[in-house]
């Protein structure tokens, strides 16, 4: 398999990239509202990881549609 990069290696070691995935991560969590701190914890018992993200998912999910459904209707209503 080839790369465009020049070195695989280096890619796989660079601060920034491991920067990035850290970044993700945290935002990722905060997202489905799974505090860093019980991350540890919840990865190692599989079925309280997939309870917590789906119902971290649930939320979001469920907020997400309502934002979009306040601008939708913000958007759609006549201006006065």
């Amino acid at each position: 398999m080839t790369s465009d990069y020049p070195n695989d290696s280096y890619m796989e070691m660079s601060p920034r990239v491991l920067v990035d995935e850290g970044v993700t991560l945290k935002s990722s969590l905060k997202q489905l509202h799974i505090k860093p701190t019980n991350l540890e914890a919840l990865v190692w018992n599989l079925p309280a990881w997939r309870r917590t993200v789906k119902t971290g998912a649930a939320i979001y999910e469920a907020n997400w549609i309502t934002t979009t459904k306040a601008k939708r209707a913000a958007r759609k209503s006549p201006a006065l």
